[in-house]
């Protein structure tokens, strides 16, 4: 089975052009661009909540199913996310693709062949849940400066002076 970027190319080639302009609208994009910040979204929760909402427009699940969606991918409380819901109702009323109850989509679901790996013993490749589980923190700036300003362990304090510090020492004398 192929992948579920393949599934959305497929699906999207294949849909009406109601569907290929919903998915598509400027006006779609900047209300869930709104709804990323308002949320304060990371880069990488704001990319799962943009594919939920393209796929079911895609109809890749039922649009019915878009709150629970949202609770279950990006974990939002069930009142943030029925205030999403209800934020995008005028969009979420021009979906019109819905695929056959038997052929819908688990999008973060493993899939056959990946089943059968797992049975055989074969190592999988990790979901996306797993997968941001997995991932280091994103280091900002605030916390490298605090790195700096107070040295762990690994950064002992009388470490020579770098950069900045060490050009303080030399314009001082100190160095």
């Amino acid at each position: 089975m192929p992948d579920i970027e393949q599934v959305r190319i497929n699906t999207y080639r294949a849909s009406n052009d109601a569907t290929k302009d919903l998915y598509g609208d400027v006006e779609l994009g900047e209300a869930l661009g709104t709804i990323s910040e308002r949320f304060h979204l990371d880069e990488n929760i704001k990319r799962i909540f943009i594919d939920v909402i393209g796929d079911a427009i895609l109809g890749l699940f039922p649009k019915e199913n878009i709150e629970k969606q949202l609770i279950e991918q990006i974990h939002l409380p069930e009142s943030s996310a029925k205030g999403i819901v209800k934020e995008l109702e005028s969009f979420i009323a021009r979906i019109t693709t819905q695929r056959p109850e038997g052929n819908m989509v688990a999008v973060n679901a493993p899939t056959p062949q990946i089943q059968q790996n797992q049975l055989a013993g074969e190592p999988r490749p990790l979901t996306r849940e797993e997968l941001m589980q997995k991932l280091s923190p994103r280091r900002t700036m605030v916390q490298d400066v605090a790195s700096v300003q107070h040295p762990t362990a690994s950064q002992p304090a009388s470490a020579p002076a770098q950069g900045y510090d060490a050009y303080q020492k030399n314009v001082q004398g100190g160095g």
